[in-house]
């Protein structure tokens, strides 16, 4: 497992929301205690500066590079496709590669297992990060995403069992085996039965694992979008269940993050009303930055009722409390984690 890297990088403008979204981590990690929260990881979750992983925009323009004749006056220049990205969604230039290539789909595959599961990578810090706080709650049961990649799998290695259009029976033996299911609501490219264009993704044979994941969305407190854009074609259909459940009243109490990074201020401030509007709260961070939040919030959020709980054993104030941790890590020459758990021991011993 590689070291993880715990350095974040926050915009000063992000910042200045910093009590409101410390809030929300706080909402999350209440939801991980109890064993109510579930996710859906997009392409984002996979992003990393360490790993030539294409994702989104690299991938579309791989795609379009394939299409187009490679030596001829009508080579594109990456002006056209950067201009071709911005117009046609991803589902459709994968389509229309898919229905120019001799060996059409088959062909598709290969380019994509190529650049996708072919490649040796590392998962990102936040696979890790991810799996550091599914392994303290012991939740959530599965884990959804639409990626085509199997980092989940690699960081949880032996614990974890994928699930996709092709094992659906498996599940269960996944839980019976106290494994986590990692399901692919795309499917698996290696067995070319996958969903990446427009006409698989309305393709109601596929449903299954789908209908799982709508359940999960709607029988738990808070869902969290984690590596999608706004103008995903996943994050789009699924966001238009979780309106529908709104209009049927099954998610009054419930609240919804949206986990992105911004590109710029102006950015961050359309996009704060444009999810506000849309009835969910925006987390403007990465996957990785959000997942070390989150970890550094459980970690004070412990510390925190650790202290209370000292407090309470040895009747002092809070101020109090925080003398007689230092002296004793001073005493003991350890540190404060070991402090708090050395007056929680003793104490107990006599209680």
């Amino acid at each position: 497992m590689h070291k993880v890297n715990n350095q974040m990088n926050i915009p000063s403008f992000v910042k200045n929301d910093e009590i409101e979204l410390s809030a929300w981590l706080e909402k999350i990690i209440e939801a991980f205690r109890k064993h109510k929260i579930q996710f859906l990881f997009g392409a984002g979750m996979s992003c990393d500066d360490n790993n030539d992983l294409p994702l989104g925009k690299e991938l579309t323009k791989i795609m379009l590079k394939e299409f187009f004749p490679k030596t001829s006056e009508y080579k594109p220049t990456d002006i056209v496709l950067n201009e071709m990205i911005n117009k046609y969604p991803f589902e459709i230039i994968a389509e229309a590669l898919s229905d120019s290539l001799p060996n059409k789909r088959i062909g598709l595959s290969e380019l994509l297992k190529d650049h996708i599961v072919g490649k040796s990578i590392n998962p990102p810090d936040a696979y890790q990060n991810f799996a550091d706080l599914r392994n303290i709650f012991k939740w959530p049961k599965e884990v959804y995403t639409t990626n085509f990649d199997h980092l989940f799998k690699e960081t949880f290695q032996d614990g974890a069992s994928e699930i996709h259009h092709e094992n659906t029976s498996e599940y269960q033996n996944a839980v019976d085996s106290e494994l986590i299911p990692i399901i692919h609501l795309h499917g698996n490219l290696e067995s070319g039965n996958y969903q990446i264009t427009e006409t698989d993704y309305y393709d109601n044979r596929k449903s299954t694992l789908m209908a799982r994941f709508k359940t999960a969305l709607r029988s738990n407190d808070v869902f969290i979008f984690v590596g999608f854009s706004l103008n995903d074609f996943d994050f789009k259909d699924v966001y238009r269940e979780y309106l529908k459940a709104i209009d049927d009243g099954m998610v009054n109490d419930k609240t919804a993050f949206f986990v992105s990074p911004p590109d710029n201020h102006h950015d961050y401030l359309l996009g704060k009303r444009i999810w506000s509007v849309r009835k969910m709260n925006w987390i403007p961070y990465t996957a990785q930055e959000f997942f070390m939040r989150l970890n550094i919030a459980h970690k004070n959020l412990s510390e925190g009722k650790s202290k209370e709980k000292i407090g309470q054993l040895y009747s002092r104030t809070p101020a109090d409390t925080e003398q007689l941790i230092y002296e004793i890590q001073n005493l003991l020459l350890i540190s404060e984690k070991e402090a708090i758990q050395y007056l929680l021991e003793a104490k107990n011993q006599f209680v």
